[in-house]
């Protein structure tokens, strides 16, 4: 047999990395939830749109289960996984992100956002999907006749079907409230119904269906004001009627096919008050249902996890990918799961502090943890006052001074990196990177390496911890056993009160000599 004929070797499978890692495991422990939450999404579809009903008989009727099945298919589902899509595959947080802004400036925010759109147009049809369901279970359960919302209605003066106006009114006024629904949640929570939803530290020791509970109660009754924009959608709606309906014609033909299908007899007597009091139950219906589906999506999505790397075989390696992950879902549960492991397992503590030394391509345990709680307390923490007490003590012993750094440098600081902390000499500064001189030790910067650069200014005892990483490491003597390291650093921090320290600092130039290293 030729050789070329002969099975070729399968490609070696890649290992995952430790944030892949994590992101497998959270997927996984996230499954049975998901599974609640069309549980109990579907079961409130059904208490709703049988009370909505306003009939006693509609619990036990065949076709309420039908229209239930229906809103799941129709509404349920795609809200849910328009919600898993934009939860997965939305933008990691930005720094900027956190600077408070104006209410004028986060709503032009929204409307620039290509994924808002989409979602205004889902929630808008789901809308009219909700209306179209309601009335065709209300006419199974009482008749076309007997039905307010019938889709359509025999009119016995023209002795022919026409569509029911009331049913066009109220499924138009369903598409404008769920897209003005859709626009006042994403104005009021920031974040959660676009992406990820919003972490709040009180859930942590609280059971899940005391929080599922409590946000439902509180989240839903925010919800209802959205409806006091249908009178106001109907009042405008009875002063243009004649003259819309007027166009409409004129645009179909009187006597086309297609005019009892699009148009309503007007023959039929207009009563405002019964088309308005016949759509209050299914809006009602359509903007309860939203909000119960979002909030449970947000309940069962961010509620801490019992158990996410525990059975996995590195839970170490697993947890440190989840910490350092750039996307706040997963970060958050690395965290919250870092919370339950060090304050309830025991042999996980043990096993972080027996850890000393390099295992799979990750750094020593607790250092790496250490670093990582640090970083998440300096992205979230606002920035000392100017006049505040110092936050990190001055080192008893300044570092000594590189060859040639003294007299050019800027000053002094402390570089903090996943094996520890170096005492360094600022070089050269600027808004975006500074050039800094370390001595060499046992372990070696690597680049690419995440790291914290910490500042103080002992005259004003402002103090800046600068967030960012290592672009360059080079020798800075032009010698193979050079005792010392030139280090680019690039910052990533975009906090205002940071750049406008480190602009003062670059004003006063190399008359600065007042940085002390942090703890």
């Amino acid at each position: 047999m030729s050789a070329d004929l002969l099975p070729a070797h399968p490609p070696p499978v890649q290992p995952m990395s430790p944030s892949a890692t994590f992101r497998a495991l959270t997927k996984r422990a996230m499954r049975p939830r998901q599974e609640r939450i069309l549980f109990l999404s579907t079961v409130a579809s059904y208490l709703l749109l049988a009370a909505s009903l306003l009939s006693a008989r509609a619990l036990w009727q065949p076709c309420v289960l039908l229209g239930t099945l229906c809103l799941v298919v129709c509404v349920v589902l795609p809200l849910l996984l328009m919600r898993r899509t934009h939860l997965i595959h939305s933008t990691p947080a930005n720094e900027l992100d956190r600077v408070p802004i104006s209410r004028a400036a986060y709503a032009r925010h929204i409307l620039l956002a290509g994924d808002v759109w989409s979602s205004l147009g889902m929630h808008a049809v789901l809308g009219m999907f909700t209306v179209f369901i309601y009335a065709s279970t209300a006419v199974c359960l009482q008749g076309t006749q007997k039905t307010a919302l019938s889709p359509i209605r025999y009119v016995d003066v023209n002795q022919a079907y026409y569509v029911n106006e009331t049913f066009l009114v109220t499924t138009a006024s369903a598409a404008c409230l769920g897209s003005l629904y859709a626009a006042c949640s994403m104005l009021c929570f920031k974040g959660a119904r676009r992406g990820v939803p919003p972490f709040d530290a009180r859930h942590l020791g609280m059971p899940l269906y005391v929080h599922a509970v409590d946000a439902l109660s509180s989240h839903i009754v925010r919800t209802l004001p959205v409806l006091c924009v249908w009178p106001v959608f109907f009042c405008v709606y009875a002063m243009v009627r004649d003259s819309f309906w007027t166009t409409v014609l004129r645009i179909t033909g009187v006597d086309t096919v297609v005019r009892q299908a699009i148009v309503p007899s007007f023959r039929v007597p207009f009563h405002a008050w019964s088309m308005f009091a016949s759509a209050v139950p299914v809006l009602v219906l359509m903007m309860v249902l939203m909000e119960v589906i979002h909030t449970l999506f947000d309940v069962y999505w961010t509620h801490p996890l019992p158990s996410i790397v525990s059975a996995y075989k590195d839970p170490i390696t697993a947890l440190l990918g989840g910490l350092t992950d750039n996307h706040t879902f997963f970060s958050t549960h690395a965290f919250a799961e870092l919370t339950r492991l060090a304050k309830h397992d025991k042999a996980f503590r043990l096993a972080v502090y027996d850890d000393v030394q390099r295992l799979h391509g990750r750094p020593v345990a607790f250092p790496a943890i250490s670093q990582a709680c640090i970083r998440a307390l300096d992205a979230l923490a606002p920035a000392p006052e100017a006049k505040a007490a110092p936050l990190i003590q001055p080192s008893s012993a300044a570092p000594a001074a590189a060859p040639g750094a003294a007299s050019s440098g800027r000053g002094q600081g402390q570089l903090r990196l996943a094996h520890g902390s170096v005492a360094c000499v600022i070089k050269a500064l600027s808004l975006k990177e500074a050039l800094l001189v370390v001595k060499r030790g046992e372990s070696l910067p690597q680049v690419l390496e995440s790291a914290v650069l910490d500042l103080e200014q002992g005259e004003g005892g402002e103090i800046a911890r600068l967030n960012g990483y290592l672009h360059a490491v080079a020798a800075f003597e032009p010698k193979p056993d050079s005792d010392w390291l030139q280090l680019s650093f690039r910052f990533v921090d975009r906090d205002p009160q940071k750049l406008d320290y480190l602009s003062r600092l670059i004003a006063r130039g190399t008359a600065q000599r007042h940085f002390t290293p942090g703890a």
